[in-house]
């Protein structure tokens, strides 16, 4: 069980990145902003694309539009919800564990926002090892 959402979440931090937990865990806490009112989660998706962007520029890595990456985010969070609304009675059962435990290595992984074509779009080799090592 990961820890409760806090205003740390609020800003994606680290060297690395982001990994697609601490993307969630910044859209859950925009989602969550009593400072926000009235906030969409489409909104909330703006906000942490904001957050992720220079992340990306740092890395000489080409992204999707922000439109696509917003989806991205949002399908991310749907995801997750589903997976969260399935009852702890149930969450024992092989089908179950299974999909959860899928999740937690979906959630440790990069969130990749670059094009499928991304290797071929990169000049030079030492910038595609870097890509492979995310």
């Amino acid at each position: 069980m990961s820890p409760p959402i806090t205003h740390y979440d609020g800003h994606t931090r680290g060297s690395r990145l982001p990994t697609c937990e601490q993307v969630l865990r910044c859209y859950w806490f925009n989602c969550q902003n009593p400072t926000l009112t009235n906030q969409t989660h489409r909104v909330s998706a703006k906000i942490v694309v904001r957050e992720l962007l220079p992340f990306y520029k740092k890395a000489p890595i080409p992204t999707i539009t922000e439109k696509k990456v917003e989806k991205k985010i949002i399908s991310l969070a749907t995801r997750n919800a589903k997976l969260r609304a399935i009852p702890v009675g149930r969450r024992n059962s092989k089908s179950s564990r299974r999909k959860l435990l899928d999740e937690e290595k979906r959630l440790k992984t990069t969130f990749a926002i670059w094009p499928a074509d991304v290797e071929s779009r990169l000049v030079h080799e030492h910038d595609v090892l870097f890509l492979n090592s995310m």
